[in-house]
C-alpha cells in the first residue's frame, strides 16, 4: 500500500459513487492497521499512508 495507490483507489471509489466520509472511514482504518503493525513491530518502516489525506 502507498499513498498513491489509495489516490487510485479513491479516483476509482469517487467515480463510482463513495462519498468522502466514506473513503475517509477507510483511510482512517488502513491507517490503524500499519500503526498497530508498527506497534507489535510486525513491520519496521514508517506508515505509508501517513502523509495522505483526502
Amino acid at each position: 500500500m502507498s499513498a498513491k495507490l489509495f489516490n487510485q483507489f479513491k479516483i476509482i471509489k469517487r467515480a463510482e459513487g463513495v462519498t468522502d466520509s466514506t473513503l475517509n472511514n477507510y483511510l482512517v482504518n488502513l491507517r490503524s492497521v500499519y500503526n498497530y503493525l508498527i506497534k507489535i513491530k510486525e513491520i519496521n518502516y514508517s506508515n505509508p499512508l501517513a502523509g495522505c489525506s483526502l
